[in-house]
């Protein structure tokens, strides 16, 4: 049955070992809100991984997190932790999704979650510094930082906002996930308007796994100033939606970089690739998966979950997200020497184009 799933090429089709399966339900259910001690599995490092070139890069380091406390900054090559070693995962995910237009996404995920687990638990990682020599850490987990959110039946996911000036009047925005709208929507709002008159804003959805779609077309009312336009449809067996745009009282009218790489999906992809059709965002970094579908997944009777896929979309251009991703109008990686320095390469470049087209002040 896995052959016959992997031969669509779709990435919401799959089959989740019983095991995983029966995590995913547990772990929902206890969370911190109700047993008042962090659910299973439930910590992380703070520090984000990816790929690049066959080597897992720390990109970033999240402030006062157990990465930060640790001394480990961005640039550092992660080798091991504990006894898995990084070259063997990466081994065993090339070998597992050879020829998927996950596996990129699958490769730096892999290294992820080796710096996650069990809030307390403590392990040991051994890093690559700036100097090329190898040092080892001892990382305790922690709760990731943000507010909890549950979305259908998956794990609790934390979400967090962040608003800073980059550059002199270019403002950046940055959402861990398509969630809590409550909160995530209304901040970006307050951010929008902050910026109204700012020579270029910076959108950062690197690593946003997505989450409510109806949310990106709620967020781009604030950066189109055109009405009866749209970033995309998605169309079910019995119904269509339409991603139509609202426009806001308050647009932003000027030029707007979206950031995007391997771990940008779902609701990020339907963003960043609905204002990259309307001709209304540039976006930079890496291509992102293709991961756009809405699914449910359904329990077997040998206990294994069928993961599958209600639905199909496609951008405001008519592409199919599915298995494409999106592809950056410019390919940035982020590079260990730079990021070595305290430099980030897919921001800068971002900085340079608004630059060269945003406006005066």
């Amino acid at each position: 049955m896995r052959s016959l799933i992997d031969r669509l090429k779709q990435s919401h089709f799959g089959i989740i070992p019983a095991e995983t399966y029966e995590r995913l339900g547990s772990d929902a259910k206890e969370s911190s809100a109700s047993t008042g001690a962090p659910a299973k599995g439930d910590g992380n490092a703070g520090a984000h991984v990816r790929v690049v070139n066959d080597s897992a890069i720390v990109t970033k380091v999240e402030p006062d997190s157990p990465a930060a406390q640790a001394g480990i900054v961005p640039g550092w090559e992660l080798i091991r932790v504990e006894k898995n070693s990084v070259s063997d995962v990466l081994k065993t995910v090339r070998a597992a999704h050879a020829g998927s237009t996950l596996l990129p996404t699958y490769l730096s995920l892999s290294c992820q979650n080796l710096l996650s687990g069990d809030a307390g638990e403590t392990v040991t990682a051994r890093f690559r510094d700036a100097r090329g020599k190898s040092t080892t850490r001892q990382i305790t987990f922690r709760t990731p930082a943000g507010k909890p959110s549950q979305f259908m039946n998956l794990p609790t996911m934390y979400t967090t906002f962040e608003s800073r000036q980059v550059a002199r009047g270019i403002g950046y925005i940055a959402f861990s996930a398509f969630l809590d709208p409550q909160n995530i929507s209304i901040q970006f709002k307050h951010a929008v308007e902050q910026y109204e008159k700012a020579r270029g804003l910076i959108i950062d959805l690197r690593g946003n796994p997505g989450g409510l779609g109806f949310m990106a077309n709620g967020m781009a009312g604030y950066l189109v100033d055109q009405p009866n336009l749209k970033l995309g449809e998605m169309k079910m067996r019995n119904m269509q939606i339409q991603f139509v745009i609202n426009p806001q009282p308050t647009v932003y009218e000027g030029p707007v970089a979206i950031l995007v790489d391997e771990c940008s999906m779902s609701t990020s992809e339907i963003m960043a690739g609905g204002l990259q059709d309307l001709g209304r965002a540039r976006i930079f970094g890496t291509p992102t998966p293709g991961a756009a579908l809405p699914s449910r997944i359904e329990k077997l009777p040998n206990g294994d979950g069928f993961q599958y896929a209600f639905a199909n979309y496609t951008s405001a251009k008519g592409q199919v997200l599915e298995g494409k991703g999106v592809t950056p109008d410019e390919i940035v990686l982020p590079r260990r020497s730079e990021l070595l320095t305290g430099r980030d390469p897919v921001i800068e470049a971002a900085i340079k184009w608004i630059g060269t087209h945003g406006r005066t002040q």
